[in-house]
């Protein structure tokens, strides 16, 4: 579950910008690295529309509001229709700031919440 904080999305200049909590999911699947050109799998996937985009420049987010995950933002493939560059998809990796692991497999995450800010073209 997400939901874009009220006045967002916002016109950058030639980009648009949205702020939004992301629910973690009830079922966190750990994330594996892609061997390039391949990108990573797993994790949480999170699209533009959630954020009222149509496609990702780039995605950036911070520490869950109860301060227990750190998340970090992978841009997945290229969208191939959009503008050159921006993404269909990112994925989020969910990490313990006490330890600096990823969040264990099957973990429930959906009691934590981030806000991401993302970038994409108009």
């Amino acid at each position: 579950m997400s939901r874009t904080l009220d006045g967002y999305p916002v016109s950058w200049g030639a980009s648009v910008a949205s702020v939004n909590g992301i629910t973690g999911p009830a079922s966190y699947t750990q994330l594996t690295p892609g061997t390039p050109p391949a990108v990573a799998t797993g994790g949480q996937t999170i699209y533009p529309r959630d954020f009222g985009m149509k496609y990702f420049d780039y995605v950036v987010a911070g520490v869950s509001d109860s301060g227990a995950y750190r998340v970090e933002c992978i841009p997945g493939e290229q969208s191939g229709i959009g503008p050159k560059g921006a993404c269909a998809s990112y994925t989020l990796r969910w990490v313990v700031v006490a330890t600096g692991a990823q969040a264990a497999g099957a973990l429930d995450l959906d009691a934590e919440v981030v806000r991401c800010l993302a970038i994409g073209p108009k």
